[in-house]
């Protein structure tokens, strides 16, 4: 019974660790006054990873970025204006791989979305 028991804990704490999204942890966002204060995402891990950013507003908005570590990108103006900090979803993958949304099968484009990385297929010529 005991052993049972200490079995299903791990098993719980295993579960756990699976879901976190531990690279989407990577990404800061500042308004960056070397690129004309725009909304910036940087890599604060110490490997190269790829994103998609998804706008919360459902506006549409969504991107897909390669950073290296310490790596920076900023998304410029929408509509006129730098979006807000917080005003984005991420999806984060490991460089080579990209977010693939669970349900649809395709790159993530909706904010909510449950997602794994798949490696990145190279573009036909």
């Amino acid at each position: 019974m005991r052993f049972s028991i200490l079995f299903v804990a791990a098993a719980a704490l295993l579960g756990q660790r699976h879901e976190i999204p531990q690279l989407n942890s990577c990404i800061k966002e500042f308004y960056d006054p070397e690129m004309y204060n725009y909304l910036t995402f940087k890599n604060t891990c110490a490997q190269s990873v790829t994103m998609v950013y998804v706008a919360k507003d459902r506006s549409g908005t969504t991107g897909t970025m390669d950073l290296r570590p310490e790596g920076k990108d900023s998304i410029g103006k929408s509509l006129g204006k730098s979006p807000a900090i917080g005003s984005f979803e991420f999806f984060v993958c490991p460089s080579g791989e990209m977010p693939m949304d669970d349900e649809t099968k395709q790159v993530v484009s909706k904010t909510g979305s449950k997602f794994h990385c798949e490696q990145k297929t190279p573009k036909a010529k």
